[in-house]
């Protein structure tokens, strides 16, 4: 599995294993839940750490750098997109001939004291993520290890089920011929007994 696509299918697999088991961790330790962009939105970033890093051979110590760095990227992205969204309130337009505009907008802090929070990551966070990461380096590892030495055992099955599986070619019999054309040679014609019939030899003497 050394090809450019099979380096893009391992990234991709890492970074949604990454992303799964970063997300179960996270809300298991109380954080926010991000909501389907913030989910998407790791998964691209995670998809391009893990296929940047992936080599042509599956080493640990890329597989870690891989999953550590999408795991704090999770909790980032995890602590900003799960706080509350921010408050507009205020603004009027004056409708006057110059038109001119006028807004006060009223930002709340509760949304940038929740992100100092996720970003801020206590001590039972930062267990949870990396128990997060030890489990996701765990499966990749020895889950890819494990899919390849089931696909060789099982490639003498595969192989049997795939020529059972081919087209036999059907022989057609030849055409036959009609009795009325066919050839027969004359001594194999059968003539009839009335061809030749006539008075006996001793009788026309």
């Amino acid at each position: 599995m050394s090809t450019r696509w099979a380096r893009f299918a391992r990234g991709w697999i890492a970074a949604v294993v990454s992303v799964f088991v970063a997300l179960c961790s996270h809300l298991l330790a109380g954080g926010d839940s991000p909501g389907l962009p913030g989910i998407l939105l790791c998964l691209a970033f995670a998809g391009m750490i893990c296929i940047a890093l992936s080599g042509r051979a599956l080493s640990t110590p890329r597989l870690t750098i891989a999953v550590g760095a999408s795991q704090f990227l999770f909790h980032g992205v995890f602590g900003m997109l799960g706080a509350a969204p921010m408050s507009i309130s205020g603004g009027h337009m004056d409708m006057n001939p110059q038109l001119t505009m006028s807004a006060q907008p009223m930002l709340s802090p509760l949304p940038l004291a929740a992100a100092d929070s996720g970003m801020a990551m206590p001590g039972w966070m930062w267990f949870a993520h990396a128990v997060a990461a030890v489990i996701t380096v765990l499966a990749l590892r020895f889950g890819e290890r494990a899919f390849w030495q089931l696909l060789a055992l099982a490639s003498p099955l595969l192989r049997m089920l795939l020529a059972l599986a081919r087209p036999v070619r059907v022989s057609t019999p030849p055409a036959s011929v009609p009795a009325a054309d066919a050839m027969l040679p004359p001594r194999l014609v059968v003539l009839s007994t009335h061809r030749h019939r006539g008075p006996p030899a001793l009788a026309a003497l």
